[in-house]
């Protein structure tokens, strides 16, 4: 089976004005593809389906929040 990595960092500053927070994190950090997991479906009378869940490309997130 494959896996994948994740990762994250967070700083917040809540003594300064606003009390800004600032987090940027990385899923799939081996960019590795391939399915996670899946099954096979098959119901009286219609043909077997199958259903599968992919790995996604490598996805970089950036955040800023604010209170006020």
């Amino acid at each position: 089976g494959f896996n994948r990595l994740d990762g994250g960092l967070s700083l917040g500053l809540p003594a300064l004005p606003l009390s800004p927070d600032f987090s940027f994190s990385v899923t799939n950090i081996l960019d590795k593809r391939g399915i996670a997991g899946g099954r096979f479906i098959h119901i009286i009378n219609i043909p077997t389906t199958a259903l599968a869940s992919y790995i996604r490309p490598r996805t970089f997130m950036m955040r800023a929040s604010f209170s006020f």
